[in-house]
This record gives structure tokens, sequence and C-alpha cells, in this order.
């Protein structure tokens, strides 16, 4: 609509042969007051259907300490004795946006600060059933978790060092939850860095 204002509607459909249609509107927006200075906002609707791995496999990691079961695979008698009932996996939906503003210097260097909200429906994931002596990191199976939410904050920065050398840094601050049990979700780390180096040279 004017010069430093961008929106970008767009939208999906996919058609999976086991979850049906399914259809999903997104819209990003970008607003830049200078050269230096975006400012970008992202809504959208996601679908993902789970894969063969999360239905129908048996991750067995005995050296490590745990064992994963597909969702769609029978469990032994004595991990199911109690009645829990589980059930095979179905597809996921969600609500996801997030809120942006990035720093730039041209080919110099780039910051960038992102806080992200995210609600899901039918979560894909595996839930802890158990310990033993052989699996004492745990007994997993794939199920879906009724409703979740993921937010947090994402800072990226890339800077180039010299002609020849490029260093990128990245910090994540996640907080997950489960909101049938209010529980964070499993195995999702509250705090990630990441960080790289390269290097370039002409023969």
């Amino acid at each position: 609509p004017i010069r430093q204002l961008s929106f970008l509607p767009g939208a999906r459909y996919e058609h999976h042969s086991s979850f049906g249609g399914h259809f999903n509107p997104s819209i990003n927006v970008m607003y830049q007051p200078s050269r230096q200075i975006k400012f970008r906002g992202f809504v959208g609707r996601g679908f993902r259907a789970p894969s063969i791995k999360q239905q129908y496999f048996i991750f067995d990691h005995t050296a490590a300490g745990y064992i994963v079961y597909g969702g769609s695979v029978p469990l032994p008698p004595d991990l199911d004795a109690a009645g829990t009932g589980f059930k095979p996996v179905s597809q996921e939906t969600s609500l996801n946006s997030s809120i942006s503003v990035e720093l730039s210097y041209g080919t110099i260097g780039l910051h960038r600060l992102t806080y992200f909200y995210n609600h899901l429906d039918n979560l894909i994931d595996f839930k802890l059933i158990g310990f033993d002596q052989t699996y004492w990191r745990g007994i997993y199976v794939y199920q879906n978790i009724e409703t979740a939410i993921t937010q947090g904050i994402e800072w990226e920065s890339r800077i180039r060092l010299s002609k020849a050398i490029d260093f990128q840094f990245s910090y994540n601050y996640l907080k997950s939850r489960d909101l049938s049990t209010g529980q964070s979700l499993v195995n999702r780390p509250d705090h990630t860095v990441k960080f790289f180096l390269s290097g370039f040279w002409d023969k």
C-alpha cells in the first residue's frame, strides 16, 4: 500500500490419502522504515500428518537406554497392562505467529530478534510411559497431545569479520506446555545456542 509497507498473503491446500484435505492460509507483513531496519509479522495455519516412523516404527536404542514405539504399533502387554488405551496417531494442526525486528549493515552483518507463539492441536509427540533396567532413560510411545503451546524468543546474528571469514550466532529461549496436564513437553530444551565460523578462499 505504501513504499515502506508490504503484505504477502498466501494459501496452501494439501490432500492426504489417510487424513483428508486441509486448507492453510497465512499472511506476512513487513514494515521497512529505513534500509537498515525491518519489522516483520506472520500468522498462519499449519497441518502435519504423522510419518511412517511415528506410526509404525520401533526404535530400540538399548545402548543409549531408551526405546520409542510408533503410535500404531501394538505395545507389549506389560506396558499397557493398566489399560491406558493408546490410540493410533492422527494429524496435527496449528496456529503459528511471530513478530521480529531486523537490523542490517548491508554485507557487513545482520541482527534479528524474533518472538514466536504456536498453538497446536493434536500435537504429534512421544510420551514417556515408564522405565526399567534396560531402558533406564525411558520407554516412549508416539501419541497426540490434545492441546499444547510453544513460545519463545530467538536472537540471530551474522557478521562478516573479514572478506574471508563469517561468524553466525543464534540463541533460542523456548517455553512449551501441554495444556491438558500443565507439564512441559518432553525433550525440548529451554535454552539452545548455536554458532558457526565459516571461511572462504580462492585457489
